[in-house]
């Protein structure tokens, strides 16, 4: 007999072994996102850094496809919704 309790459960998320350097793994403040439609259909995100309107320092540039921004957006909806109930 099949145990159907196992497939309504969740699977553990995948652990991922992430190899950096030290420059990477120190967070960085974003105070300017852009987020772009590039013309493949992926998602470009250009996350910068700045003090004024004369000085902004590029913290980097990233490209995602469709199926990571949606995932990006979904989970960032459910947080903020989240941060809007706690307060």
């Amino acid at each position: 007999m099949k145990d159907n309790n196992m497939d309504n459960q969740a699977k553990a998320p995948e652990i991922l072994e992430i190899k950096s350097t030290q420059e990477k793994i120190v967070p960085k403040f974003c105070t300017n996102i852009n987020i772009g439609l590039l013309k493949n259909k992926n998602v470009v995100l250009t996350m910068a850094y700045s003090e004024g309107k004369d000085s902004v320092a590029l913290i980097e540039r990233i490209v995602i496809d469709l199926e990571h921004a949606k995932s990006l957006n979904d989970i960032l909806s459910k947080l903020l919704k989240e941060s809007e109930n706690v307060a």
